[in-house]
């Protein structure tokens, strides 16, 4: 894993190495093992490379062909390149690493475009072809690695994250109020847009040409989810093949994962995806191979390091816990603030973060459980969606009378997810149509909510829209779920988190928590393969009895006979936001500070008066305001770090 950045111009316009230096200087974090430029006339390309296979210099890039036809600086893994390498091999190729930067170059000189058939993994790519004088670049099915670019007629130009591009001299530091705006419903801002005019995000599974000739830009998706599920689809013929086929993908899966030249870890909490790929990790190398991580929170609404520690001695790792007091969890959620690339309001960001560092003492790459909920349905809004048909069908005065008692009771629910937070939540959502039904229950702010609070609110095109229509701010749920018209509204649901939360929440804080320590996460369950098994199976295999992710319950119940799954309730890394900002301390102080009106007024996006409504509220305990609060808190402080104002 790695950074990587570039910029291309059109023929005949030469370009500086030097422009991309500043750029490149951004993304050390990203790859501190080296550094390398390539420079040819209007092509540069620049890359950070944090060593993980092939650890000599021969896998250094910017990685030019032997026929000096094709240069590529690529940031990820393929976890089939030995397969690949292979099958090249047979075809005559010959290579000079071992690693698989040199296998995705060989790759596009056998197959051209149609490569990405051939390839598992995370990554994104910037391959200039010099006999066609085209740049290519692409972004792996998930999206786990990030790719963004700044396009016009005459260059173009890229890099890994958001901050760093900014530090290109041609890119104009301008506010986009749309990419704003869909921030704040969002807790993120769906690609392609973002929070800077003229910069794009690539999307999951997006490939682009540039063609230096005649600066033309063409982009297709080379991988569409869509084409894996209903009504495409054919689900095992029993319980016991869909079992037998559960365990041969991910066990494949697992062991491509484990493929590395360093030191290799798990991350281990409470819940079954963590569980499943230890429990495999441990049947390829040998628990004794294995080092499990986890955190204790000494507040006990969000820990859950008992069950890991537990887990880790039935399977028999080598288990690491670091305890984490609200002290340390504050310096560390401030780091993460500071050293932020685009605005990210999801709280995961913060506890993944802690622990890639505990993690990074001890190995160079661990693997996540990253995938498991979108692609097994183990989300929440999963298994009350059926709920929301029934309310849906209840009297109103009997809804009307229970969300009165519930917002009479709501004061003091500051904890993780109590019963009144959630039931709050439910009904906050359960009225919108069932496109939108999803995000009123994940995000923060409607697009109401977000056209009051934002300065400029009533000027956003995007927030004016009807909010079933095209060009309105719910445009990416909307997308995934007209993709899906045909299939079961579960089926729907989960095509929407894989398209649109699981690309842009979880694998962005995913890949910004553990880049910021320089080590590399994987995702077995974002393997291609096993992306293809889950959507060929019925939710049947997925939702039984009001629980999610059945089949991975009842393999791991087959597995572990002896010692049951994890029968506590998963709570999922998060640190205790709402808490910290109502208590008296450093992190109150910090908050209000930048939230006061002065500051407020001094990056000119929000409403001073709405936002020190909303804060005044949470402090004196009347309203759990923290999903509010929190993406302006984060906005400010990027906002601030990056001296940008409207």
């Amino acid at each position: 894993m790695c950074g990587i950045a570039g910029e291309i111009a059109l023929l005949g316009k030469a370009i500086s190495p030097e422009s991309i230096s500043p750029t490149l200087n951004a993304l050390t974090h990203r790859g501190p093992d080296g550094k390398g430029v390539f420079h040819k006339a209007h092509v540069c390309f620049g890359h950070r490379r944090l060593t993980i296979i092939d650890l000599s210099d021969n896998s250094n890039q910017p990685m030019l062909s032997a026929q000096n036809d094709c240069v590529v600086t690529f940031n990820g893994e393929i976890y089939n390149y030995l397969e690949i390498r292979n099958e090249l091999i047979q075809r005559g190729y010959i290579f000079r690493s071992a690693g698989d930067t040199e296998v995705l170059l060989q790759a596009y000189k056998e197959w051209g475009e149609d490569l990405f058939a051939h390839l598992n993994g995370m990554y994104s790519f910037a391959l200039y072809d010099f006999n066609a004088d085209k740049l290519l670049l692409a972004v792996d099915p998930a999206g786990q690695k990030p790719l963004f670019y700044f396009c016009n007629r005459k260059r173009i130009i890229f890099a890994s994250e958001l901050s760093a591009l900014l530090k290109h001299s041609a890119i104009c530091r301008k506010l986009n109020l749309d990419g704003i705006a869909s921030y704040l419903v969002h807790d993120y801002c769906p690609a392609p847009n973002t929070v800077i005019s003229g910069v794009k995000r690539f999307e999951p599974g997006m490939a682009m040409t540039f063609d230096a000739k005649s600066g033309n830009v063409r982009k297709w998706k080379h991988w569409n989810i869509s084409d894996c599920m209903p009504p495409h689809h054919v689900s095992p013929s029993s319980e016991s093949e869909a079992l037998e086929q559960f365990e041969e993908v991910m066990s494949k899966s697992v062991m491509r994962h484990l493929r590395s030249d360093v030191p290799i870890g798990i991350y281990l909490s409470a819940g079954l995806d963590s569980t499943t790929i230890a429990t495999l990790a441990c049947d390829t190398i040998g628990a004794e191979n294995i080092n499990t991580f986890t955190i204790r929170i000494d507040n006990p609404s969000y820990n859950e390091a008992d069950q890991a520690e537990n887990t880790a001695k039935m399977l028999g790792t080598k288990h690491h816990e670091l305890s984490v007091t609200s002290d340390d969890g504050l310096l560390r959620t401030l780091q993460v603030l500071d050293k932020l690339d685009e605005p990210l309001a999801d709280l995961g960001l913060l506890s993944v973060h802690q622990v890639s560092a505990f993690a990074k003492e001890h190995v160079k790459v661990v693997l996540s459980g990253d995938g498991g909920d979108e692609f097994f349905y183990g989300y929440e809004p999963m298994l009350k969606w059926r709920l929301s048909k029934l309310v849906d069908s209840a009297p109103q005065f009997l809804v009307t009378g229970l969300e009165k008692l519930i917002h009479s009771y709501m004061p003091g629910q500051y904890g993780y997810m109590g019963a009144l937070y959630k039931a709050e939540v439910f009904l906050r959502g359960y009225r919108q149509p069932e496109a939108i039904r999803n995000l009123f229950w994940v995000g923060g702010y409607s697009a109401t909510e977000t056209m009051n609070i934002l300065r400029d609110g009533k000027s956003i095109v995007n927030l004016q829209t009807d909010h079933m229509s095209t060009g309105s701010i719910y445009q990416s749920v909307l997308n995934a779920h007209a993709r899906t018209k045909d299939w079961t509204e579960l089926d729907r649901l989960g095509h929407e988190f894989q398209t649109t939360y699981l690309p842009f929440c979880i694998c962005s804080h995913s890949d910004k928590a553990s880049m910021m320590v320089s080590l590399e996460a994987r995702s077995p369950f974002l393997d291609a393969n096993v992306m293809r098994f889950a959507s060929s199976l019925s939710h049947h295999y997925k939702i039984r009895n009001g629980k999610g992710k059945w089949i991975m319950r009842k393999y791991l119940a087959n597995r572990l006979k002896k010692s049951p799954i994890p029968k506590l309730k998963k709570r999922g890394y998060t640190m205790p936001i709402a808490q910290w900002i109502k208590t008296p301390g450093i992190f109150q102080d910090y908050v209000v500070d930048l939230l006061s009106e002065n500051s407020i007024r001094d990056t000119g996006i929000f409403h001073p008066n709405q936002v020190s409504a909303l804060l005044n509220q949470h402090l004196k305990g009347e309203s759990n305001n923290y999903k509010k609060l929190w993406p302006i808190v984060v906005l400010q402080s990027w906002l601030k770090k990056e001296q940008i104002t409207s």
